[in-house]
């Protein structure tokens, strides 16, 4: 497992922000010198909750290189390019906030957000007008998320 984790180690050109720098440095401070989590966070200056995702990012990474390994795909000494492109992070992190949500129907979220900006919009001399079907049209998806996302564009 250390061994693996060494191979992930970027080096010393890679720059402090990105995937893989990342990836190394919060499961070396985590699992290798046994530092919590709130220390991890202190050492690396961002907030707890975004230790938390680097490190299920980071296991997934070390999972990914070591099933390779298992296969035969990859030895020790060869660099694998394990980091989920950005398209992949944005599935991950969708499946992870929509799990476990209610039905909703998507024109009440739409009205919802539209209520939220109507005195805005107002203050501002913009009509707000919802064209389209109305109908049965359920989604699985967190209100506060969507309503956020409504809002902002």
């Amino acid at each position: 497992m250390l061994e693996a984790l060494e191979d992930m180690s970027p080096g010393p050109r890679v720059p402090l922000r990105s995937l893989r720098r990342q990836a190394y440095d919060v499961l070396d401070l985590h699992y290798v010198e046994g530092l919590t989590i709130q220390e991890v966070a202190k050492e690396l200056a961002v907030s707890e909750r975004q230790v938390y995702r680097e490190l299920r990012k980071a296991e997934g990474m070390l999972a990914t290189l070591l099933w390779a390994r298992r296969r035969g795909a990859v030895t020790s000494s060869q660099s694998v390019t394990t980091e989920p492109s950005r398209v992949e992070l944005v599935r991950q992190e969708a499946a992870r906030l929509g799990s476990g949500e209610p039905e909703v129907e998507a024109q009440t979220l739409v009205e919802g957000a539209m209520t939220a900006v109507r005195a805005l919009a107002q203050h501002r001399a913009v009509r707000l007008e919802l064209t389209g079907k109305s109908g049965p049209n359920r989604v699985v998806i967190n209100r506060a998320i969507a309503r956020q996302v409504f809002i902002a564009n």
